[in-house]
């Protein structure tokens, strides 16, 4: 299979992009050597566990890691493949194969060889970086047999701990080895730096590149936004594996601030670490704040530091962005939409009513041009649903080598067509509405999903819902409710439909079919992924 190749966007795209000061010419490490020489030894990142970076320390890592590569033959272009949880050494080898002019294609950590397998054998890596074995899998053993089956893949990298085997290189032992010199090469701000694949929540992933032009862009105009500043401290929640996480750290680079990572989210250590880092950010999901309200973990505690709760990757009841933001008493909660294709594009105004903090996406980022189209593709006004539809500096030139994707997401005139639904408020903020493809269908009458949904996390025994269809011979389709429970609560149809009438939920839109789950499928961004959930709920449906 041919490597995956990079398109920039037409030269009149990057000239006006340019010429408006979106683009600029720098790269990652190049801020980040900026900020090593103006501010050497304030802290860039760390752990939960207190292991950190300043600036001069992470500059200087990143740049050991870059000649290693260089040193064992990779080169500018080539693709390094990574599947590692948030950490130090994840950051290290983004801007270490950034700085070589490489590529960082990223893997999430519950994938398998069977999932791991097609993305490496799309991008073409030439190297994988991996977590060492453990006792539920051995991660190294794994990409080496896919190195012996795949064509351009030469080299295991194993992040941390001991590995066995000439065959794999040690992360910490390459940077140790390794030099300070200059790259004698370094990429430029339109080269690639980042391959991401979409989160999954459709049957067959796409892939996205970034350059650092729009990574960088996107963090300036974004942080501007929420006001960020290099006092800032930010707790990152979503994984480094997804763009959101990544992302987040751009944002903080760009003002010189300092970030702490977790590595694996449970409602103890999301609560602990909101506590002990004293964090002024925070970057999260919907589902990070319900299951850690349910747990009961945020009593007590001393959340003086929260200035701003940010949320993303799904929609967010506002009952339970309302009951977080109850625990902040100096903080609150605002939201915002973004995707793999567009980075962050939106944000809800610190100062604007909850109503709008908790209820919409916000305002664009300035620059970034929003409408909301019928299926002729007319503007809508407000309070009228539609298709969201995005064009500007943050959006990507085109899913890689899939000319099919790109003649359905774009159209003649450089419009992104999302996929979700939305409408615009009174106060010009966007609102979330669903996505166009989790509408049921109920007997010919179109149910969006989202707003039952939000209704029903209100529920103090719910800590996670998701409406799928049922096959019906009658209707063609039913409202199912699929529910996770606090610990020792239950559900039933009628209980739940009694509950919603209270809402103002109509008697049509009120689930006919109620089932309890452990936990639903999610994406590592916590989004729920309706796709399996149904074949897991109706596997002959």
């Amino acid at each position: 299979m041919a490597r995956a190749k990079f398109s920039r966007h037409p030269e009149h795209t990057v000239n006006r992009y340019v010429t408006e000061g979106h683009w600029q010419s720098d790269t990652l490490c190049d801020l980040l050597d900026k900020w090593a020489v103006e501010t050497p030894d304030r802290l860039f990142a760390s752990e939960a566990d207190g292991r950190g970076f300043t600036y001069r320390e992470f500059s200087r890592a990143s740049l050991k890691f870059a000649n290693a590569l260089l040193d064992i033959g990779l080169g500018k272009g080539d693709i390094v493949a990574i599947q590692l949880p948030s950490s130090i050494e994840f950051l290290i080898a983004y801007f270490g194969v950034t700085r070589m002019g490489g590529i960082l294609a990223t893997m999430h950590m519950p994938y398998e060889e069977h999932e791991l397998r097609p993305l490496l054998e799309f991008s073409g890596a030439k190297a994988v970086i991996c977590a060492p074995a453990d006792e539920k899998r051995n991660r190294p053993e794994v990409m080496d047999g896919l190195r012996n089956s795949l064509p351009d893949l030469e080299h295991v990298i194993v992040a941390r701990g001991s590995v066995e085997g000439a065959q794999f290189y040690r992360m910490s032992d390459m940077i140790a080895k390794s030099t300070l010199d200059e790259i004698a090469d370094p990429p430029t701000a339109g080269d690639a730096a980042l391959l991401c694949f979409t989160s999954g929540t459709t049957s067959a992933p796409k892939a996205v590149m970034h350059a650092c032009e729009t990574l960088l862009a996107d963090a300036r105009a974004y942080t501007k936004t929420i006001n960020g500043t290099q006092d800032d401290h930010s707790m990152i929640a979503p994984p480094f594996s997804h763009i959101f996480g990544l992302e987040c750290v751009n944002n903080s680079l760009s003002v010189g601030g300092s970030v702490v990572m977790l590595d694996q989210y449970t409602p103890s250590a999301f609560a602990g670490m909101l506590e002990q880092q004293k964090p002024t950010i925070v970057y999260g999901a919907p589902a990070h704040l319900a299951a850690t309200l349910r747990a009961g973990e945020l009593e007590g505690r001393d959340l003086s530091s929260v200035r701003h709760v940010i949320l993303g990757g799904a929609l967010c009841a506002p009952a339970v962005a309302r009951e977080f933001e109850d625990h902040l008493p100096n903080g609150r909660i605002g939201i915002l939409f973004g995707m793999t294709e567009s980075l962050l594009v939106t944000q809800t105004d610190y100062d604007a009513s909850p109503a709008e903090r908790h209820g919409t996406v916000g305002r664009p980022v300035p620059g970034i041009e929003v409408r909301i189209v019928d299926t002729d593709g007319t503007e809508l006004g407000a309070g009228v649903e539609g298709e969201l539809q995005l064009r500007g500096f943050t959006i990507m030139a085109g899913y890689v080598g899939n000319d099919a994707a790109n003649a359905k997401a774009f159209n003649e005139d450089g419009w992104f067509t999302c996929g979700d639904m939305a409408m615009w408020d009174e106060h010009g903020n966007v609102a979330i509405t669903g996505r166009s493809i989790d509408v049921i269908n109920r007997g010919g009458v179109k149910i969006n999903p989202s707003d039952i949904e939000a209704a029903i996390s209100e529920h103090p025994d719910v800590v996670q819902a998701a409406l799928i269809p049922k096959p019906d011979d009658i209707l063609g389709e039913r409202i199912c409710a699929v529910l996770s429970l606090r610990p020792g609560k239950t559900m039933t149809v009628e209980s739940l439909s009694a509950f919603l009438a209270e809402r103002k939920i109509g008697k049509m839109r009120r689930p006919e079919h109620v089932v309890i789950l452990d936990d639903l499928p999610m994406t590592p961004t916590k989004k729920v992924i309706k796709s399996q959930l149904s074949k897991l709920v109706f596997p002959t449906g």
